[in-house]
């Protein structure tokens, strides 16, 4: 994605790393799954089936497809990384290896794109309240549509140099990435690194900073998406930081320059794994800060909870009598009755 991965490198096999270094990063990757993936299809579920979120019916449509962008890159971009990490190759051939840096490069413009159109829309309802109630749930869906399009259509370069077999396996993220050095087909490289990450954090910035200030404002659930945007954004340039100050570097600092290898592969390597965090905290935002959520997902796991522990026997109760206890059926006891003989 970024021009740091070994061009001299086969497709196959890594730069060998110490085993601390890679089981590290083998637990850190295995924690974001197990939080990612049944986070966002519980976010899926909520929304679709039971109707759990209670927000403005566009930022619903809107978490909904973000949990769809992050559902795709956990299971493309982060799940392919273990069997690297343990066995330092790439085992799923050449297709699926373009076809896994097109996919995370769709799922970090759809992620980009849906918290940038949360926070707009979040503040153009602020600011402009009475045409924000005139809002329906299909407006929410064109704005979806119209993003998946725009996304559809800017991965097509991307795509290209995929089709062209210029993916190759990186030994700083241990997936698959950009390999060709040739400046003339990189321009897309600084151009979609300044429009979808560094003007994305700038805009995320400021239209938080503008969401922060009706904070104290408002009531209900206007508050609750408020601060449930809040804290999106803030995990999102939490995340993206790394990768934009990486960028800026790149830009200026020649990467094929040997003295500065060691620096793009290590910064590249940590940039990229906290970069999972953005993918995986989503979830647990929505649970802390949207009640609605917070009760459905409490109830859905007392459900099963109930219905996997051992039922309260139906067939055997036990009746203590004294110090000891007798098991008895249920169906076996029977109650007196008591009656009083009037004169």
């Amino acid at each position: 994605m970024f021009n740091l991965a070994h061009s001299n490198s086969s497709l196959t096999t890594l730069t060998s790393h110490s085993a601390a270094e890679r089981y590290t990063l083998l637990a850190w990757t295995c924690v974001c799954i197990l939080i990612s993936l049944p986070g966002n299809i519980t976010v899926v579920v909520a929304v679709t089936v039971y109707n759990a979120i209670k927000l403005d019916r566009v930022s619903v449509i809107l978490i909904l497809n973000l949990a769809v962008w992050d559902i795709i890159y956990t299971t493309a971009g982060i799940l392919p990384t273990i069997p690297g990490l343990i066995t330092q190759r790439w085992v799923f051939g050449v297709g699926l290896c373009s076809f896994q840096y097109w996919l995370i490069w769709m799922a970090l413009l759809g992620d980009v794109t849906l918290v940038c159109s949360l926070n707009v829309s979040k503040l153009t309802s602020l600011l402009f309240p009475l045409d924000a109630r005139l809002r329906a749930r299909r407006t929410g869906r064109y704005i979806a549509l119209c993003l998946w399009c725009v996304i559809l259509l800017l991965s097509v370069p991307v795509g290209m140099n995929s089709i062209r077999g210029e993916i190759r396996m990186n030994s700083g993220s241990y997936r698959c990435d950009y390999s060709n050095s040739d400046s003339a087909s990189l321009w897309w490289v600084p151009v979609y690194s300044i429009l979808f990450i560094i003007l994305p954090i700038i805009l995320i910035l400021v239209t938080t900073a503008w969401l922060l200030w009706y904070v104290n404002k408002e009531r209900g659930l206007l508050r609750q998406s408020i601060i449930t945007l809040i804290f999106i954004s803030g995990v999102f340039v939490f995340s993206y930081t790394p990768v934009a100050i990486m960028l800026i570097c790149y830009i200026f600092i020649d990467p094929g320059d040997p003295d500065n290898a060691p620096f793009y592969d290590h910064f590249f390597k940590i940039s990229m794994f906290i970069n999972y965090l953005n993918y995986t905290a989503n979830p647990v935002v929505y649970y802390r800060s949207i009640s609605s959520f917070n009760r459905f997902v409490r109830t859905q796991i007392f459900r099963v909870s109930k219905q996997v522990a051992p039922q309260e026997s139906s067939i055997s109760n036990t009746i203590k009598l004294g110090r000891g206890s007798v098991k008895v059926n249920r169906s076996q006891v029977v109650m007196p009755v008591f009656s009083r003989n009037v004169t």
